[in-house]
């Protein structure tokens, strides 16, 4: 029970992050011109290894298995939903043929199609994970602008075959060091040598030394048992892809009613409306499923 409401704190904290780095773009006070390199404003060099670390997120501690039925339909679901973006847009294939070098736009949610391909990949257990990271790793290393997706998946598999590993040495205070160490130089080495796109293992090892480093401080600093009204009806119920889809409506929404040309002091004020607004959207919908389960088991029960 400790250990995972310690992820749910894990995760909000992760997601902070995260609405923190969209607000760059939604409501930008400096302009993003490389999300992955250095013509960014500080504090968005710091805030690269984010969608790295979001993608982590959905194997932290875990142990690559074989899907339930319930969870691989449930993948299948998220897994659509930029399909669908796409296809609404008139571009479906836009989301195979963004490459990872492309500065435009990208496709909405498209983080979330190599998110759940690398999650399907990596249950595969009839399958040896040398040929699954082997494969991939072919695709990403001789295409020269490989597709978005390709380049996380393989990022995202390799990641999930250690993560367990990761996850258990990240409560040493060594490591925490360590991985603090690592991203001062990956940041220092971003912004002397003038990296316009990060490299696929620079953003792999700055990608995991994050994470691993915001873990130990939720364990070091905010791992206690005992749990407060926020914790019971808030982060037990934070469901990662409903404040993900949440976060990014309430962003659309604020660009709509306000615009983006706020003051600086207003800017910043959205960026707790839209955390705290999508936390309780995520917790809405996952008591209303709870709910409607409760209800489907009372009336098996009963029938």
């Amino acid at each position: 029970m400790k250990d995972k409401i310690i992820f749910k704190r894990f995760s909000a904290l992760l997601l902070l992050l995260m609405v923190v780095r969209h607000w760059q773009f939604y409501f930008p006070t400096e302009l993003v011109l490389r999300e992955f390199g250095f013509l960014q404003p500080i504090l968005g060099m710091l805030l690269i290894p984010v969608t790295v670390s979001f993608g982590f997120l959905a194997f932290w501690g875990r142990n690559s298995g074989a899907l339930s039925r319930n969870r691989a339909i449930k993948l299948f679901g998220i897994f659509i939903v930029p399909l669908v973006l796409a296809a609404y847009h008139g571009d479906i294939w836009s989301v195979i043929s963004y490459g990872v070098y492309d500065f435009g736009r990208r496709p909405s949610f498209l983080i979330l199609v190599p998110i759940v391909f690398s999650i399907y990949a990596s249950s595969l257990s009839t399958v040896p994970r040398g040929l699954i990271v082997g494969v991939l790793g072919i695709s990403v290393f001789t295409i020269s602008n490989v597709s978005f997706v390709l380049y996380y998946s393989l990022m995202f598999v390799v990641f999930a075959f250690i993560s367990h590993f990761i996850c258990k040495i990240s409560r040493y205070r060594f490591v925490f060091l360590s991985s603090i160490t690592v991203q001062i130089v990956c940041f220092i080495a971003l912004k002397s040598c003038s990296i316009e796109r990060l490299g696929f293992l620079m953003e792999f090892v700055w990608g995991v030394s994050y994470i691993s480093s915001l873990y130990y401080v939720v364990h070091k600093f905010w791992g206690s048992e005992s749990t407060t009204v926020f914790d019971d009806k808030i982060l037990r119920r934070l469901n990662v892809f409903s404040f993900y889809l949440s976060q990014a409506i309430i962003f659309v929404s604020c660009v709509y009613l306000l615009g983006s040309e706020l003051g600086d002091v207003s800017k910043f004020l959205i960026i707790p409306l839209v955390f705290v607004g999508s936390l309780v959207v995520s917790a809405v919908v996952r008591y209303l499923f709870e709910l409607v389960h409760r209800k489907g088991r009372r009336e098996k029960f009963n029938g």
